[in-house]
């Protein structure tokens, strides 16, 4: 028993971390994902102080969009725990590894669903700070994408970033911003801007816009500025696309978009079929040009995959080709990722 209302059924996942287990909710009859420390992390402060801001910050946010948080507390043992809601499907990095670029609209429906919940973080003064593929789960509600954003251990309010941080870089090198390479200080909510968008460019192209072996390579990379539009890399993105990627990924934070929902909307515009030159009109329904389509398969998931290409966020080598992934069920350490949801896919 975690508590006298939560009852433990399986575990999914033991690292060095923690560990993710599968739990009875004993008063509603229904099951739910627990998250615990190690008991070895549980005794230092800064990864007790940053579990516990996991669940304060998702609790906070009501956006059916923010994976929900149940419960948070001290076992009888005194073990830090989350519970929070089971997820089936998979994450966008999966998606992306099984089917390649996927199609545009899916690709804005990804993204303005995201910038829902984070316009609700944003309000509330919370910066995530690592908005990655990763941290991007995809369900299925009607037989539609439905996203819930996950991991919210790193985030912060944007006033405490200003007032005590000590200038770590935190997050997921390559979504990060050119200021939060640079220091975590004095970040706010258009630094979750400029991640969303290296997010769209990867689900967009496959790839993502900037690539170096280190993250001191890969600050100059990003501040020299330079990617290959969309329209490049694939014949149906319109122009102006384009210029919704340049805004995206402005070195400046006060000129990229305001704020969450102007960035969702303008990319709805921007791939409106009156606004495309060329675009082909079936693209709601079609897989993007070239791509073999896979089939998708119905698993539970619960925590963070993280790769080893550049594709996937990890700075270790070139841009290889998108290789599909085994379904195998698999996942990783608690404290990296959110304990929410058991994935279909994993490469470790």
């Amino acid at each position: 028993m975690v508590t006298p209302a939560l009852r433990l059924v399986r575990i999914l996942r033991r690292g060095g971390m923690g560990s993710i287990w599968v739990a009875d909710r004993l008063s509603l009859k229904a099951q739910v994902a627990v998250k615990f420390m190690s008991p070895e992390l549980a005794e230092d402060p800064g990864y007790v102080e940053r579990f516990r801001r996991e669940a304060v910050a998702a609790a906070q946010i009501t956006s059916p969009h923010v994976a929900q948080v149940l419960d948070h507390g001290l076992t009888s043992e005194g073990m830090p725990y989350i519970a929070m809601e089971l997820l089936r499907g998979e994450d966008l990095r999966a998606r992306i590894r099984r089917l390649g670029p996927l199609p545009l609209p899916e690709v804005a429906r990804i993204v303005t669903q995201t910038a829902k919940a984070l316009g609700q973080a944003h309000r509330l003064g919370i910066v995530h700070r690592d908005i990655k593929p990763d941290n991007l789960f995809l369900t299925e509600v009607d037989g539609e994408t439905f996203v819930k954003v996950l991991d919210f251990g790193i985030a912060k309010r944007a006033r405490d970033l200003r007032v005590t941080t000590t200038g770590n870089v935190v997050g997921t090198p390559l979504y990060m911003s050119p200021e939060q390479l640079i220091s975590a200080k004095d970040l706010d909510f258009r630094a979750d801007l400029w991640s969303l968008g290296v997010v769209a460019y990867h689900a967009i192209t496959g790839q993502v816009p900037f690539f170096a072996d280190s993250i001191v390579a890969l600050t100059l990379v990003v501040h020299a500025g330079r990617f290959k539009p969309p329209s490049a890399l694939r014949p149906d993105a319109p122009p102006a696309l384009d210029d919704w990627m340049r805004r995206a990924l402005q070195l400046d934070p006060s000129a990229r978009f305001g704020s969450a929902r102007e960035m969702a909307d303008a990319l709805d515009r921007a791939l409106s079929p009156r606004r495309r030159s060329g675009g082909a009109p079936g693209l709601d329904t079609t897989q993007a040009p070239g791509l073999a389509t896979a089939q998708g398969t119905g698993a539970e998931s619960l925590v963070e995959v993280r790769g080893a290409t550049s594709q996937d966020g990890v700075i270790t080598r070139r841009h290889p080709a998108p290789a599909p992934a085994s379904m195998a069920l698999a996942d990783t350490d608690p404290c990296e990722g959110d304990a929410t949801a058991e994935r279909t896919t994993t490469v470790m």
